[in-house]
C-alpha cells in the first residue's frame, strides 16, 4: 500500500499532466466550467483518500475522469430533486393557503330581494 506522500505526489503529477484534458471532457459533458472544475477537484480529493487505502489504479487520469463524471451526475440528480421538492412545497403551500383563506363577507346588512311579477 502506498504512503500518503507518494499518493499525493502522484496525484499532483497527474493533475499537472492531465487536468486540461480532464476539464475539457467534463465541460463537454456538463456545459459549465465551474461545475466541471468543482467535480474534478472533488474527484482528486476522493482519489487521494481512496488511493491511499486501496492503491493507485493503472490509469489514474481515467479514474479521476470517471469519478468526476459520477460527481456531475450526482450533482445534477440532487439539483433536480431539490427543484422538484421546491416545486411540490410551493404547490402544497398554495393549496393550504387557498383552503385556509377566510371568506370575505360584506359588513353591510343584506336586504331581501323582492321580485314583482
Amino acid at each position: 500500500m502506498p504512503r500518503h506522500t507518494e499518493v499525493r505526489a502522484l496525484a499532483e503529477a497527474v493533475f499537472r499532466r492531465e487536468h486540461g484534458r480532464i476539464i475539457a471532457n467534463l465541460i463537454r459533458l456538463c456545459g459549465s466550467f465551474d461545475r466541471a472544475e468543482e467535480a474534478m477537484q472533488e474527484a482528486f480529493s476522493a482519489g487521494l483518500s481512496h488511493w491511499t487505502e486501496r492503491g493507485v489504479p493503472d490509469n489514474p487520469a481515467a479514474w479521476i475522469t470517471a469519478a468526476a463524471y459520477r460527481k456531475l451526475i450526482d450533482a445534477r440528480r440532487r439539483e433536480r430533486t431539490r427543484r422538484k421538492s421546491s416545486l411540490f412545497s410551493n404547490m402544497r403551500l398554495r393549496s393550504q393557503a387557498s383552503r385556509t383563506r377566510p371568506c370575505r363577507r360584506s359588513s353591510a346588512p343584506r336586504s331581501p330581494i323582492i321580485a314583482c311579477g
